[in-house]
């Protein structure tokens, strides 16, 4: 994931949010459809798992892409993105991996969006739902989720 996060910020180095979006949004089509499709990923050379990881890394960056160069129409597009990472992975092993990392970008999302409870409180029952559902903290560490928490206060000193 470091390496399509590093292309996506040399893009926006070079681009602006408005000339990406339309690519972007391309690239989780692609994703989506391979996904779905065993003869796409065939052609590719993937696995399920290997094209469910490039789903979600491609909307993770979507999102993250939407959160650094958006509007707060584009902000609200992409917190749709994360509940539906959210929905497609709600009943599935997968969600332990890909969950942490969906609320830590939504609740950057809802700080971007000056919706500070609303982040604090999705990180919260992020932290929660660890201890009762053994939650894989691989693809955002647990640490930098509780020192996300610890910035809003900083706001108010």
């Amino acid at each position: 994931m470091e390496g399509m996060t590093l292309t996506f910020m040399i893009w926006l180095t070079i681009c602006s949010y408005e000339e990406l979006e339309p690519s972007a949004s391309l690239h989780n089509a692609i994703f989506k459809i391979m996904e779905n499709h065993s003869s796409v990923r065939n052609m590719v050379g993937a696995s399920s798992n290997e094209s469910h990881s490039m789903l979600t890394e491609s909307f993770l960056i979507f999102c993250q892409m939407t959160r650094q160069c958006g509007d707060s129409d584009d902000l609200l597009f992409a917190l749709a993105k994360t509940g539906f990472l959210e929905q497609k992975f709600a009943n599935c092993e997968r969600l332990k991996q890909v969950y942490p990392a969906i609320l830590a970008e939504r609740a950057e999302i809802l700080w971007k969006r000056h919706e500070t409870s609303e982040a604090v409180q999705s990180l919260r029952s992020l932290l929660d739902l660890s201890q009762q559902k053994a939650l894989s903290f691989s693809l955002v560490p647990k640490e930098i989720i509780l020192a996300k928490l610890v910035r809003p206060a900083e706001a108010f000193y």
